[in-house]
């Protein structure tokens, strides 16, 4: 099914111009195509409206030393729910999606050190959860396409508890063997971020 807002050639080429470019000027954009920069204002409020467009800066992750780690479960259905719920506001996780096939749960997630990855790839809650059938990590060498990615920064630090619901204040690899960072979102946190 097509998408009504980009139905219009005026906004499929403003998209196209911000894809390119998302600093050209609402001017620049005007004058390429020919209209008003109030015109331009008034279809790019649309694109964000209709949620086609969201306005945001873009980080790349190995500019300020963050590592990136694919990880890849199998899950049950109920698992599945579960994982997508708890894990949307995880504030080290940059993409969280459902798949069809063999691993039905992909997550694109961000590690301070290596001591934060041995946690995502060991005791993480994203691996642990009851109804994992199997998962694999990945940790990623050189992003070559996109190289910037919506990164929240710097992390929030407000919460007591995790929004995965795991306690850093119970945590083994946190309170004992002080590998662990602590979860961003928490006032446990002890990263640079």
């Amino acid at each position: 099914m097509k998408n009504k807002v980009l139905e219009n050639d005026t906004r499929r080429e403003i998209l196209r111009i911000l894809v390119e470019d998302g600093r050209k000027s609402l001017v620049e954009i005007a004058r390429s195509l020919g209209l008003s920069h109030v015109a331009v204002i008034k279809h790019i409020r649309r694109l964000q409206k209709e949620d086609v467009i969201k306005v945001q800066a873009n980080v790349n992750p190995r500019r300020i030393g963050l590592h990136l780690v694919l990880v890849l479960l199998e899950v049950d259905e109920e698992a599945l729910r579960e994982i997508l719920s708890r894990f949307k506001e995880c504030p080290r996780i940059i993409l969280l999606s459902s798949m069809v096939g063999g691993f039905n749960v992909v997550a694109l997630m961000i590690a301070e050190d290596d001591n934060v990855l041995k946690c995502i790839s060991t005791t993480c809650a994203i691996r642990i959860l009851k109804g994992i059938r199997r998962s694999e990590i990945y940790i990623l060498a050189d992003l070559v396409k996109p190289q910037y990615l919506p990164i929240k920064l710097p992390f929030p630090k407000n919460k007591d508890k995790p929004p995965c619901g795991k306690d850093c204040s119970v945590c083994k690899m946190y309170v004992i063997d002080k590998v662990c960072l602590g979860c961003p979102a928490t006032k446990y946190y002890k990263g640079d971020y």
